[in-house]
């Protein structure tokens, strides 16, 4: 079809063209402005303008590649709850695992080939940020495979398909450069300023919690720091640089994975480089195992060591990224006033929890709003929110310099709405008095009023007998009196458990027929080069051709099932099958399953197993070693519609089939 144009609407087209082209280079020209906007740092401070900068903030992942709606209304939100900092990615590398689909947003879609459209939203992202005074921690690769990482650099290359050869292939190395050098030298299409001079960038990230299992010395990681922020400093001397690490620590006489140096990151070491700007800092009690279990506390000492070692680093140190799950038993607004509390008082420059979050205008959630697919999202405006941005409000307005005054907060800390109580409960409630003497603290039940609780170094405790109460969720309250006259109160609900209901198998998935749906479903430190159905073990099973390096302590695969209603069942089952010729009988598996959206993580290391202890099988000639597993729900799985069984190796090298068969899902009945 032609088009025929007028001549007065080619020249209001041309009008229009050269308003659009002066404003962003009279931007681009105000040098003196933007130079006097950048946050540098000075020994153990960030600065801005001649004072130091101190922030309270937060992260999200989606501004370079969702709508300027989305954009928006995180920006706007973040802006008014006073954060001065959003951190987010810069970066989709290869595919991005089809996250970024819906409609199809690139930025390196193939190794050196730079797309467009996702630079064209991190363009928009920064010009509103800038009209919102929100400075941007942009980060330039994902250790994890989300958005493609740096698996997608390794499995661009020739050679093993292992993840940590990103740090040391000189071809990813150069690959990774000629990225950050585009990146750098972006001009962005909305302001007409170059990435390199935007002072509303305040740090480049090299990395999204860089580890290298592989090398346990710390030198892999710490070589590549060393070369890639020096290369950054090289193409940009105006902006902070920062590695982006979750903080992992070499002590060798510690046990603790986070602590010994067994990520292959020596936190101490890498903050000290010249070309370093701060360290940072990341906390998940959720997800760190066993030794976190007392997530408030584990997480007051990680905040303490990392605050030492600045120190002596004459570093700034940052709060980067936290959180606790919704379906955590740790009081997740206790532990961010805590945790927040205590990063002021220690000097961190910042503080930025995960993960701020709003509306989604393409695939929303029941309220209009972006899922909360890893159960952390903070949603300024929603209701079960509003403890915890009151907490983030209060925090930044300390970080921000402002005069605040703090009323007492009380909180009922155990036991957790999200634990199954039988018998007796522990009832444990905190108070964060801000200055006020506390005289008592009283525990009510429907049963029973004012039941004075015990002190306890700063705690109150009370053993609550609740062997006769009926199954159900029980609320609870308690009161704190202060001298003064004044008193604050709180209350929960106790779920309780006293008669546990006969396991059932509702479902079953033997793979006599085909997959039924389930299919891999990710990897870490693993691979999986094919997944099909076989009748090799029993009458049927998914098999996985996998390799296992064994030089980590965790290396995952795992396989899934989406699109299905979890909300009835209390657990699942399922066995596990490895041929048993040449297999080391010291490795160890750690079998678990994922309830998602949310992503709660279901029997970590309660079904954990050394391969000599297993027993053997036979299938058709052929001896297996079997991993019977049977996984609880613990309550978590109403409204979830996908379940993850991951199979984690521990020192594990084998390369082979791995077979899944028998999966049920199992219901409670009485």
């Amino acid at each position: 079809m032609k088009r025929f144009f007028s001549v007065s609407f080619i020249m209001l087209a041309l009008c229009l063209f050269s308003i659009i082209t002066v404003t962003p280079v009279a931007l681009a020209n105000d040098s003196k402005e933007q130079n006097r906007n950048f946050v540098t740092r000075q020994g153990d401070k960030l600065m801005l303008n001649g004072k130091e900068f101190r922030f309270s903030g937060s992260n999200n992942y989606y501004f370079h590649y969702r709508s300027n709606k989305m954009i928006d209304d995180v920006m706007d939100n973040a802006s008014k709850m006073g954060l001065k900092v959003m951190r987010c990615w810069g970066f989709i590398d290869g595919t991005g695992e089809g996250k970024t689909s819906e409609p199809k947003i690139e930025m390196q879609p193939r190794i050196g080939e730079y797309a467009e459209s996702g630079f064209e939203r991190l363009d928009y992202a920064i010009k509103k940020a800038n009209e919102k005074g929100i400075k941007l921690v942009i980060v330039l690769v994902n250790n994890w495979d989300d958005f493609g990482g740096m698996n997608a650099y390794v499995n661009w290359t020739k050679g093993p398909n292992r993840h940590d050869r990103f740090y040391t292939n000189e071809t990813i190395k150069s690959a990774y450069k000629a990225y950050v050098n585009h990146m750098l030298n972006r001009v962005n299409t909305y302001t007409g300023v170059k990435y390199m001079d935007d002072p509303t960038i305040m740090t480049w990230e090299l990395t999204n919690e860089a580890r290298c299992e592989s090398d346990p010395s710390g030198k892999t990681l710490f070589n590549w720091t060393k070369e890639m922020s020096e290369y950054v400093k090289s193409v940009d001397a105006k902006h902070l640089v920062a590695l982006g690490e979750e903080g992992f620590i070499k002590d060798l006489k510690s046990t603790i994975l986070e602590y010994n140096g067994s990520k292959g990151l020596d936190w101490s070491q890498v903050i000290a480089l010249p070309t370093i700007d701060y360290g940072t800092v990341h906390l998940y009690p959720d997800y760190w195992g066993d030794p976190w279990k007392d997530g408030v506390n584990a997480g007051c000492t990680w905040l303490k060591v990392h605050a030492d070692l600045a120190k002596t680093a004459n570093k700034p140190v940052v709060f980067e990224e936290y959180g606790i799950l919704k379906t955590s038993v740790t009081n997740r607004d206790y532990a961010y006033e805590t945790w927040n509390n205590l990063a002021y008082e220690l000097g961190y420059s910042g503080s930025m929890f995960w993960l701020l979050t709003g509306i989604d205008d393409l695939k929303p959630d029941a309220d209009g709003l972006y899922p909360d697919n890893d159960s952390l999202r903070i949603v300024y405006n929603k209701k079960e929110n509003a403890a915890s941005v009151k907490i983030f409000e209060e925090n930044a307005k300390l970080m921000n310099g402002e005069k605040v005054t703090r009323t007492p907060h009380i909180y009922i800390t155990a036991p957790s709405k999200n634990e199954r109580i039988k018998d007796l409960a522990l009832v444990e409630v905190k108070v964060i008095p801000y200055g006020k003497e506390i005289s008592n603290v009283l525990l009510s039940t429907p049963k029973n009023k004012n039941i004075i609780m015990k002190a306890n170094a700063g705690n109150y405790r009370y053993d609550l007998d609740v062997s006769k109460e009926e199954n159900g969720k029980m609320p609870i309250s308690a009161v704190v009196q202060f001298k003064d006259g004044t008193s604050a109160t709180t209350s929960d609900i106790i779920n309780i458990r006293n008669k546990q209901g006969k396991l059932v198998s509702e479902k079953v998935f033997d793979f006599n027929k085909g997959l039924d749906g389930w299919d891999q479903n990710g990897i870490y430190q693993a691979e999986i080069k094919d997944v099909k159905y076989t009748k090799e073990v029993g009458n049927g099973s998914l098999q996985l051709d996998v390799k296992f390096p064994g030089i980590s302590d965790w290396e995952e695969l795992r396989i899934a099932l989406k699109g299905i209603d979890l909300t009835p069942y209390a657990g699942c089952k399922y066995d596990i099958y490895i041929p048993k010729e040449g297999l080391p009988a010291h490795a160890q598996l750690r079998p678990y399953v994922v309830v998602t959206p949310g992503w709660v993580k279901c029997g970590v290391d309660q079904n954990n197993a050394y391969i000599g202890q297993l027993p053997t099988v036979t299938f058709n000639g052929k001896e297996y070693v079997k991993l019977q597993v049977t996984n609880m729900f613990n309550g978590q799985s109403k409204d979830k519609n996908e379940l993850d069984i991951d199979l984690v190796a521990n020192m594990f090298k084998y390369e082979g089939p791995i077979y899944f068969d028998n999966i049920e899902l199992l219901k409670e009945v009485d």
